[in-house]
């Protein structure tokens, strides 16, 4: 039997424009090993630089408060335990900074591109003058003045 081939369905429509992706927060505690219970490979070979994720021994999170790694002590010839506790601990440290430089980095490009469409949906050719500024927030004050009267006559009509 020939499977039919079928189109994806995504969820998020990525290729409408405008669209901007949400800036994920991850829901685990143990960063080092992502709630798994194995140190995540792009952290182990800060230690092993060597280490190949196909070929070697699993590494096995002992960070204090993360109890995962327990789930693989059954792999007692699988599994490699020289990621102590402070090592854990220490790589656990580095990617929570990463992902606090990830969320950083992100938040300052949406940013920065809230900017650039400002800009180029604002009419005005160059930034106001000081006399403009000033200008610009007597006629808001008087404009604020006027919705207020307008307030009590409305609600002294009503009354």
């Amino acid at each position: 039997m020939k499977l039919p081939q079928l189109p994806p369905e995504p969820i998020r429509r990525e290729d409408e424009p405008g669209y901007e992706k949400e800036i994920w927060q991850p829901s685990w505690n143990c960063f080092c090993c992502q709630d798994t219970g194995k140190v995540q490979p792009n952290l182990v070979r800060l230690v092993i630089p060597e280490y190949d994720y196909d070929r070697d021994r699993i590494p096995v999170c002992q960070a204090p408060g993360c109890s995962a790694g327990t789930s693989y002590l059954h792999l007692e010839g699988c599994i490699d335990m020289r990621l102590r506790a402070a090592i854990c601990q220490e790589l656990d440290r580095i990617e929570r900074e990463n992902w606090r430089q990830t969320t950083l980095n992100k938040v300052a490009l949406i940013q920065e591109r809230i900017k650039q469409t400002a800009a180029a949906k604002s009419l005005r050719q160059h930034d106001r003058t000081h006399d403009e500024e000033i200008m610009a927030a007597e006629r808001h004050q008087v404009a604020l003045a006027e919705a207020d009267k307008a307030v009590v006559a409305n609600c002294g009509e009503e009354v």
